[in-house]
């Protein structure tokens, strides 16, 4: 199957794209973390499978409307 049929197919099937979907299961995972453990906020940015801490902040602040710190 190629990518852009997946992606596709994905839409049809959830009613949003493949990357926005999974940009949510990140910051809900990452969210979960910052609740549930000590971790630092760079820690779980990274395990979550942000490339920088910086764009994991936004991310979280846009979806959440608060700071991954607080």
């Amino acid at each position: 199957m190629s990518a852009s049929h997946f992606r596709f197919l994905f839409k049809k099937t959830t009613g949003q794209p493949f990357a926005k979907y999974l940009l949510n299961l990140r910051l809900e995972k990452a969210n979960r973390l910052l609740i549930e453990s000590d971790v630092s906020v760079s820690e779980i940015s990274e395990q979550v499978g942000f490339a920088s801490p910086a764009h994991f902040s936004r991310a979280f602040r846009d979806r959440f409307r608060v700071s991954p710190s607080q």
